[in-house]
């Protein structure tokens, strides 16, 4: 633009000497019209510095909005990862209580078998599941199930350490963060023209867009991790949990009856107020 002001300035007005009235007049109409385009281009060239300061502001304020939206996209992203950090595993012993089982187990087999007259002996010999005698065995039999429900729970324990793990990592999977590439737009040149900023503007509110829509995902997401209640029916290796249960030495209906109730157990505590 100060090319084309140069170009059109017109030179000083100087009157020759001889020349004719007529090629004054000329002259002078000439110079004025040069002089009308000249404050014409003036006139344009600070209406476009003007434009051009007002985009560079717009810049400046949208690119400290995006700086603004990624900053909160980090903080929602690391109270993610806290929030994987707070699902527990269930102790299965404190949920079915085996060592106060445990010893009421023991108290009331050793009432049997004082009522009998047997001796304590054959009490270790119960929980060997060894047979102490037909009527006796059919007296300790439902404390025989009892017992083992409660090695099985035991047992079934490491299945349980493992879902904390397994659920951390599948919400973090469902989150995606891997495929979050903000990168701010930068210009290519020290001197951006109007139609640069112009075109850097539209970009630089596009993703700013799409920060803070992703922002709000993984908020959403972080909830739903947070509310979320997983019972040991739900879980994909359950079948594993199980297994522990097939091998008790109890009647299928009693396996089946057990595995009913442990499967309403919680698999892990996604939060503090579930436990």
């Amino acid at each position: 633009k100060i090319g084309q002001i140069q170009e059109c300035a017109p030179s000083s007005f100087d009157i020759p000497k001889f020349q004719t009235q007529e090629e004054t007049l000329k002259a002078a109409r000439l110079f004025d019209e040069k002089l009308k385009n000249l404050k014409e281009e003036v006139r344009q060239f600070d209406f476009l510095e003007k434009q051009l300061n007002e985009v560079s502001n717009n810049h400046t304020t949208l690119m400290n909005e995006y700086s603004s939206a990624q900053e909160k996209y980090f903080k929602e992203k690391e109270l993610f990862k806290n929030q994987t950090e707070k699902i527990t595993v269930v102790n299965v012993s404190q949920m079915s209580g085996s060592v106060s089982i445990r010893y009421e187990i023991e108290n009331d087999v050793e009432k049997i078998l004082t009522a009998l007259s047997l001796p304590i002996t054959v009490l270790g010999d119960m929980f060997s599941f060894k047979k102490p005698g037909t009527t006796v065995e059919k007296m300790l039999f439902p404390i025989k199930v009892r017992e083992g429900r409660t090695k099985a729970l035991v047992s079934m324990q490491s299945e349980f350490d493992k879902a904390p793990k397994h659920f951390a990592d599948k919400f973090i999977k469902k989150a995606g963060f891997e495929k979050d590439t903000f990168i701010a737009p930068t210009f290519s040149n020290n001197n951006p023209n109007f139609n640069e900023y112009q075109e850097q503007i539209a970009t630089i509110k596009k993703r700013t867009e799409e920060i803070k829509k992703r922002t709000e995902e993984i908020k959403k997401l972080s909830e739903e991790m947070k509310n979320s209640v997983f019972f040991v029916k739900d879980y994909e290796f359950k079948d594993s949990v199980f297994s522990h249960i097939n091998n008790m030495q109890v009647t299928e209906d009693g396996k089946k009856s057990f595995i009913e109730k442990v499967s309403n157990f919680n698999v892990v505590y996604m939060n503090d107020t579930q436990k």
